[in-house]
């Protein structure tokens, strides 16, 4: 299949070009274009499935309700203020 082109410049001369359709190969692709084409076409080895997702966070949940509280502190001083801290004050002098 074939059709004219204008050639570059001011004048009114057209060029006759061959078109050829060329599909783009999935290495090609950036990334995203890559997944959401994926997505689309119910290609599933780039996704996780739901039971994985839900094993995952059932050993990863408990880590995540241990957590060590936060304790503020005074800007400028060495340390925070609490009655029963495991910190000993330094001698800096």
């Amino acid at each position: 299949m074939g059709s004219r082109v204008k050639a570059p410049g001011e004048c009114m001369v057209g060029n006759d070009v061959e078109l050829i359709l060329a599909t783009k190969a999935a290495a090609d692709m950036p990334p995203y274009q890559r997944l959401l084409g994926d997505a689309m076409h119910g290609i599933g080895e780039l996704f996780a499935r739901e039971d994985f997702v839900e094993a995952k966070w059932r050993v990863v949940d408990p880590f995540l309700g241990n957590v060590t509280p936060l304790y503020l502190y005074k800007p400028g001083s060495w340390r925070p203020m609490r009655p029963h801290s495991s910190l000993a004050p330094t001698d800096r002098g």
